[in-house]
């Protein structure tokens, strides 16, 4: 563990530790989840791992308002089989810290006012030789946030929350001077310092309509620091990237006996860039290329037994996304007409009983399948089936 970690570590602890002595009035909560499991890649072989996480809680109250300094660790040797989405990257370990301040201003019987100021930290090796601290896609994120909560009666309830926010890749640019523009495509090669940083100003709304209907809005401005917009002859713009996403669910929940409930949700999204693609190997432009549309449906249930001390949870979920303007390739890179589409189905169990007070087992396995009729994979992967199993206890 290195110096960066262990301090990040120490620093938290003292944070939370200090701010439980302000006040007689502290609680001091503590959560943890401990687990080990196996995870396959399209079926070519199996590799192992653990995962631990906790959360330290010194709550203080005065009067009728609260602060919640929130010290949270994480730690995976185990991939998730979500990683892949949106093309991302295989992951074999992370360390996740995060830190953050958020007090609890009861202005009356039906307001709430939530500031926060969060601090979170990620290492990331993506080789198993990796060293920690020195991954391509290490990050810290700094955010501001003021939540703001409206009890509207009994059981509805709005929560209007607008964030900013700064993500910044402190190692991208020295290891990806060593990739070249027909590996990553212009736009990501040799073009500024710190191209994948950004800000971005993000609004979420939650509405809880009654105990069966909930929405979900949420939307966010990304503004990249240091990249640049490929034009249609493969130069540089004068002008930087933005991305604007969002997305609208819909969730609803019919409870069925008092033993069991199912929660079904349906749910929008998309991405807007005026980033373009430039092939350098091919000489292909193709326009907006991170812009796409999608749609998911995802059924929930969620099942008690009766006398018997166990519960099961099955979730279901199946998107579709469309890119507006990327073009599929075949196995050679050749590049056809039709855009690219991409089905994902995912399903994940989790059996969970209790094993002593307050300590609870769980068993739980999840598995993606991704389909495309993209089949050019050098960079980006559509179509790969995963599997994992973790076994563990959680408090």
């Amino acid at each position: 563990m290195n110096m960066y970690l262990k301090k990040i570590i120490f620093f938290s602890f003292m944070f939370c530790f200090i701010s439980s002595l302000f006040s007689a009035y502290s609680t001091l909560l503590m959560s943890s989840n401990l687990c080990g499991g196996g995870y396959s890649f399209n079926n070519e072989g199996t590799s192992y791992g653990g995962k631990l996480s906790f959360n330290i809680i010194p709550a203080i109250k005065w009067k009728e308002n609260i602060l919640i300094p929130v010290y949270s660790f994480e730690y995976s040797g185990v991939k998730d089989v979500k990683e892949l989405v949106g093309g991302g990257t295989l992951v074999q370990q992370y360390i996740t810290n995060m830190l953050y301040l958020k007090p609890v201003f009861k202005l009356s019987k039906t307001i709430k006012l939530k500031p926060k100021v969060a601090f979170t930290s990620q290492l990331i090796k993506e080789t198993k030789n990796e060293e920690w601290a020195k991954g391509l896609f290490d990050y810290y994120k700094i955010n501001t946030s003021v939540e703001i909560e409206l009890g509207l009666s009994n059981v509805s309830k709005l929560v209007l929350v607008p964030s900013v926010y700064t993500v910044n890749f402190y190692n991208y640019k020295t290891l990806a001077s060593e990739k070249s523009e027909e590996e990553y495509g212009k736009e990501l090669a040799s073009v500024g310092k710190d191209i994948l940083n950004f800000t971005a100003a993000e609004v979420s709304v939650d509405y809880k309509l009654n105990k069966f209907v909930n929405l979900n809005l949420y939307t966010t401005q990304k503004n990249f620091v240091d990249q640049y917009v490929i034009t249609e002859t493969g130069e540089y713009s004068n002008e930087k990237r933005n991305d604007f996403m969002g997305f609208l669910n819909i969730n609803f929940c019919f409870p069925l006996k008092t033993f069991s409930e199912i929660l079904l949700s349906l749910q929008y999204s998309f991405n807007t860039s005026n980033q373009n693609h430039y092939d350098v190997e091919r000489t292909k432009y193709i326009d907006n290329y991170y812009d796409y549309n999608e749609i998911s449906f995802s059924p929930h249930g969620r099942f008690l037994f009766g006398s018997i001390p166990m519960n099961l949870d099955v979730v279901y979920n199946v998107s579709l996304r469309q890119y507006v303007s990327r073009l599929v390739q075949d196995e050679d890179g050749n590049y056809g007409d039709d855009k690219i589409k991409i089905l994902r189905q995912y399903i994940s169990l989790v059996v969970s009983f209790p094993i002593i007070d307050n300590l609870n087992g769980f068993i739980q396995q999840n598995y993606i399948l991704s389909t495309s009729n993209m089949k050019y994979e050098q960079v980006y992967r559509y179509n790969y089936s995963a599997y994992n199993i973790l076994v563990g206890r959680s408090e």
